[in-house]
């Protein structure tokens, strides 16, 4: 019986070691065949046809999944998600966001549930700013809400307060978020401002913005 126990006790040995150095691939940032993927906990930018750590191949990528090579087979990541053997759930939730040719953040930002939208990143905004006809499209009602002046490139201009159900970045999604509203069509592109930045650890990465949760 003790040989018998000492066998199990090896084979379970043997299968935990084989988990705990399974590679660990994850999505944090994606654009047009480039991606940013976090393999065994460390981010990597990769080049379409280049192998990174863990022999982990980028094959293909866009804004929306990337394709790798891994253990001899073709994987589709989205964004935030993970693949491995023996996968375990994410401790840190976690985006990276690539710099455009401006200079600029951009992220597909989901906001109450409906279909994503660009936004810029500003943490020069006090709050996430949409236009009137952004909130529209979005079914947020404003008109009678509180009013405050904000600073626009235009001037000085009115603007409704908000509180939005649900903000999602990937992985990352908060809750009750407040938010601007300007009547019209400024600005024509939100701006995920400080109410939904500040909640976030954030830090600039070989040219990348990394926002954890």
């Amino acid at each position: 019986m003790p040989r018998i126990i000492n066998i199990l006790l090896l084979v379970l040995a043997s299968l935990l070691s084989a988990a705990a150095c399974a590679v660990q691939v994850k999505a944090v940032g994606l654009m047009a065949d480039r991606a940013i993927l976090e393999i065994d906990g460390q981010s990597k930018m990769l080049r379409a046809g280049e192998t990174g750590p863990g022999g982990v191949k980028l094959i293909s990528a866009d804004s929306k999944s990337a394709v790798i090579m891994l253990d001899g087979k073709k994987r589709t990541l989205k964004l935030g998600s993970s693949l491995a053997a023996g996968y375990q759930p994410p401790q840190t939730q976690k985006v990276t966001l690539l710099r455009d040719q401006s200079g600029h953040y951009f992220a597909s930002v989901g906001v109450n549930g409906q279909t994503p939208m660009q936004m810029v990143v500003d943490t020069g905004a006090t709050t996430l700013a949409l236009s009137g006809r952004d909130a529209a499209r979005l079914g947020i009602s404003y008109i009678n809400n509180k009013t405050h002046r904000t600073g626009t490139a235009s001037g000085v201009s009115l603007a409704y307060d908000v509180v939005l159900d649900s903000v999602r970045i990937g992985e990352i999604e908060l809750h009750n978020v407040q938010a601007s509203v300007l009547d019209g069509d400024f600005p024509t592109i939100p701006l995920l401002g400080m109410s939904f930045l500040r909640q976030l650890r954030m830090h600039e990465e070989a040219g990348a913005l990394v926002l954890e949760k």
